[in-house]
């Protein structure tokens, strides 16, 4: 019987993922409006499926997304120095949320961004911990 190895997303605990550091794709155009909120330019995919579509229905070579103000402060906050719980806090405090809702809200539009190809999630190494074992 033939079985299918899948590709493991690795799990990590509560206090790991909340200490993980959000960092925008470098390669990523994007620019602020005068009110604040950002847009980021999406480019047209280019694998198989990206050529099937544009030879079915001539999409536009780049879409633009537009980030609300949420959106626009926790894409400013992914640079890599803020945590993912920095991040939650800053958002509960400037929107008056509780921290369960800003959490869930900032999961939610990290992973989105995340499927895209438009951030990663940087998983700090724990100090101590011999580097060479596997």
């Amino acid at each position: 019987m033939p079985f299918h190895l899948k590709k493991r997303t690795p799990t990590l605990s509560k206090k790991e993922a909340l200490d993980t550091l959000p960092i925008r794709n470098p390669y990523v155009e994007w620019h602020k409006t005068e009110e604040g909120e950002v847009i980021i330019k999406v480019p047209r995919r280019g694998d198989w499926v990206g050529k099937l579509l544009t030879f079915i229905f001539a999409p536009p070579e780049i879409r633009q997304v537009a980030l609300d103000k949420i959106g626009s402060l926790v894409w400013d906050l992914s640079d890599g120095q803020h945590s993912f719980e920095e991040i939650v806090r800053v958002v509960s405090r400037n929107y008056k949320l509780t921290r369960r809702e800003a959490e869930v809200g900032v999961a939610a539009f990290l992973r989105e961004l995340g499927k895209r190809k438009l951030i990663v999630l940087a998983v700090r190494k724990e100090e101590g911990k011999d580097e060479t074992k596997q």
